[in-house]
C-alpha cells in the first residue's frame, strides 16, 4: 500500500493535501471507490479537479478512452470552454494526445498514480506549467480503476501567461508510483 512518504515529490501543497485525502479514503484497498470521494470534503482543490470515465474501446485505436465527467472552473478556464462530457480527443491538441492517452492508460490499466510538473499543458505551440497528480478510482472499490481523479494547478495560469513555444523535454518530470495490493 502507498503512504504519504511515497508522495514526497509532489510540491503543491493542495496536491499533497489531495493525496493524502485519496489515501485516506483507500481505507485498505487499493484505490478508493468514486463514491468515498466527497467534493464537500476537499473545497481547497475543487477549481482544479477533474474526473475523466475510463471509457473500453471504440477508437483511440482501440484501447481505453476518456471521458470528463467533470472539470473545476481553473481547468475550463484553461481549455476555454466546459470539458465536461467530452473525450480527450475533444480538447487535447493532436500532437499530445497519445502521451495523454498513454499517461492515463497506465493509472487506470497498472494501476498507478501520476505526477507530472513543468510544462503540463500544451496549446497552439505555447505552454502552461504547473503540476499535475493523476489517481485512480474504482467503481465498487475493487482493483479496477473507473475513474480518474485528477488535480492541475497551473502556475502561469493564475497570471494568464502562456510561455512561448520551446523543447519541452527540459522542464519536464513524471512520475509513476505503482499501488501495491493491500
Amino acid at each position: 500500500m502507498l503512504t504519504i512518504d511515497d508522495f514526497g515529490h509532489v510540491q503543491d501543497e493542495r496536491l499533497r493535501r489531495l493525496a493524502a485525502y485519496w489515501l485516506d479514503r483507500c481505507r485498505g484497498r487499493t484505490m478508493p471507490a468514486r463514491r468515498d470521494i466527497d467534493p464537500v470534503d476537499i473545497p481547497w482543490v475543487l477549481p482544479f479537479i477533474w474526473l475523466n470515465d475510463v471509457v473500453p474501446g471504440a477508437t483511440a485505436a482501440d484501447g481505453l478512452r476518456f471521458r470528463c465527467r467533470l472539470a473545476g472552473e481553473a481547468i475550463n478556464a484553461v481549455h476555454r470552454r466546459n470539458i465536461r462530457g467530452l473525450t480527450l480527443e475533444d480538447y487535447v491538441p493532436a500532437d499530445d494526445l497519445p502521451v495523454v492517452t498513454e499517461q492515463y492508460s497506465a493509472v487506470a490499466q497498472t494501476p498507478l498514480v501520476l505526477h507530472c510538473i513543468g510544462r503540463v499543458y500544451h496549446r497552439t505551440r505555447q505552454y502552461l506549467v504547473g503540476e499535475r497528480i493523476v489517481l485512480p478510482l474504482s467503481a465498487d472499490g475493487g482493483g479496477t480503476a473507473a475513474v480518474l481523479l485528477g488535480a492541475t494547478i497551473y502556475t502561469t495560469a493564475e497570471a494568464g501567461t502562456m510561455l512561448p513555444d520551446a523543447e519541452p523535454s527540459d522542464d519536464f518530470e513524471e512520475a509513476r508510483t505503482p499501488i501495491r495490493s493491500a
